[in-house]
């Protein structure tokens, strides 16, 4: 079965040709770069985790977690008070140090550049390679594009006339929601050839059964394209508009998939209650979540949302990950229309991607659902060589807002004026009761610390240090030259 769906002649044949263009000019692969370690290590995935929890809660319970972490020095110590401002300078330089919260949403073409690339990359098109690169925008533009939008346009004709033929003709059964699905399937694969798609499926393909949901990383709204073409997945995801949206409102028609607006708190409860009795019906097909909740750039996986993991449903992992020495199939909505997403991928010369159908995982005793979503994406950032980092999508959607910001500062100003004003009060206290200790002719802390060094100068005698009789050797020690016996 895995042979028929990975059967492609002239697919596989133009990307054997791509390949051997590149090794022929460039030579081999280049080995990508050592990815930072910084991005990795406990201390980033520690602090990422607190700055996520901190955005989630209000200006007071901020306020008094900042407190509580300043009692655990004495109050009125100098130290504590600038720690607690170097904190707020740590996190600012470790995020300027290491933003891997940028790097996630941010499409970088790969290293070293060559004529296959869309971009000309940072540094320019190097002089020798102008004129390849020039035919190689000639093949793109004038011949594959022509070709890729004449697929698109057959298989849509040939879509709608298959559709609206068992719309029309077939009364309500088994086979007429059958054959719906494989008509949806089939232009799925319409238009992942309409960019020149070659996609290889490995592992075990899905079926139905009760008490299932798949989850995958998430690079583009292609990715749901891709999966449809392999099965007739469910889906679950934000409400588009323009062309996306249509596409989303034809896939109602043919089988259940659940749209909401995320911006609307009843429509996420309504989203997860009908979420929930999806799974639950065996009739239904798999429904394919993408936990991050947006695009990333396939070089890193941000944090599952926990809602699709406490369904008490058996969770299977998918991993996609394409090759980016062909196209870059990243959409980022904030910059681009998904109709200029699509011309993008049509002219690039192909989108290469490998989908890997990972052993099902299930919730382990006393693990949480965000420890569990925490272990599945784990599972998916090691298959697909991916970047395992904890930002929440919602730092990429929603700007921090001057408001929140300033809220935040004076919670701050506060804590440290009134650590600031403990220091003052304790400072007074302080110096009273020294002031009272030498009236009555009592040592003070400052007098005992001083009096070992009293001590010792009684020890120097013209530069040479003798040491103190030790009351427990048989025989003390002495030297003639300093008069002591």
């Amino acid at each position: 079965m895995l042979s028929i769906r990975n059967l492609s002649i002239i697919r596989t044949t133009y990307l054997f040709i791509l390949n051997l263009c590149g090794r022929i000019i460039y030579g081999r692969e280049a080995v990508e770069p050592v990815r930072g370690d910084a991005l990795l290590n406990s201390s980033e995935v520690t602090r990422i985790r607190r700055i996520n929890s901190e955005l989630e809660i209000g200006p007071k319970e901020w306020e008094s977690l900042v407190d509580r972490r300043a009692t655990t020095s004495p109050h009125g110590s100098k130290l504590c008070t600038i720690e607690e401002v170097a904190s707020c300078f740590s996190d600012a330089g470790e995020a300027l140090a290491g933003d891997s919260l940028t790097a996630a949403f941010s499409s970088v073409p790969p290293e070293p550049w060559n004529f296959m690339l869309r971009s000309a990359g940072p540094a320019g098109i190097p002089p020798l390679f102008f004129p390849l690169w020039a035919v190689g925008v000639w093949v793109r533009y004038c011949v594959l594009l022509p070709v890729r939008i004449g697929i698109i346009v057959w298989g849509t004709m040939a879509f709608c006339f298959i559709f609206f033929s068992i719309r029309l003709l077939i009364p309500p059964c088994k086979l007429k929601a059958y054959l719906l699905k494989r008509s949806a399937c089939f232009y799925a694969s319409a238009w992942v050839a309409s960019f020149g798609g070659i996609i290889r499926y490995h592992g075990k393909r899905p079926k139905r059964e009760a008490n299932q949901i798949y989850v995958s990383n998430h690079t583009s709204l292609i990715d749901a394209m891709v999966m449809l073409k392999d099965y007739s997945f469910s889906f679950i995801g934000q409400r588009s508009s323009g062309l996306a949206g249509a596409l989303q409102d034809l896939m109602l028609t043919i089988q259940s998939h659940v749209w909401f607006d995320r911006a609307e708190g009843r429509d996420r409860m309504v989203a997860h209650t009908l979420l929930k009795a999806h799974t639950e019906n065996e009739e239904n097909e798999p429904m394919l979540v993408f936990p991050e909740g947006t695009c990333v750039n396939n070089e890193y996986c941000i944090m599952f949302k926990k809602g699709c993991f406490d369904l008490g449903a058996k969770v299977y992992p998918v991993a996609i990950k394409y090759k980016k020495q062909f196209s870059d199939p990243y959409y980022n909505s904030f910059q681009v229309s998904f109709q200029r997403h699509l011309l993008d991928l049509m002219t690039s010369w192909a989108v290469v991607a490998d989908v890997y159908y990972l052993p099902p995982e299930s919730l382990q005793p006393g693990e949480t659902s965000t420890q569990f979503a925490a272990r599945v994406k784990k599972k998916i950032c090691e298959k697909a060589d991916l970047i395992d980092v904890n930002w929440d999508g919602f730092l990429k959607r929603n700007r921090i807002s001057p408001k929140f910001m300033e809220q935040r500062q004076k919670s701050l100003a506060d804590v440290l004026v009134r650590r600031m004003s403990l220091k003052s009060k304790s400072a007074s206290v302080d110096n009273l009761d020294i002031s009272l200790m030498r009236k009555h002719g009592e040592k003070t802390p400052e007098d005992e610390k001083l009096a070992p060094r009293h001590n010792d100068l009684r020890l120097r005698v013209n530069g040479a240090h003798v040491a103190e009789e030790n009351p427990f050797s048989d025989r003390s020690l002495s030297h003639p030259e300093n008069g002591i016996n």
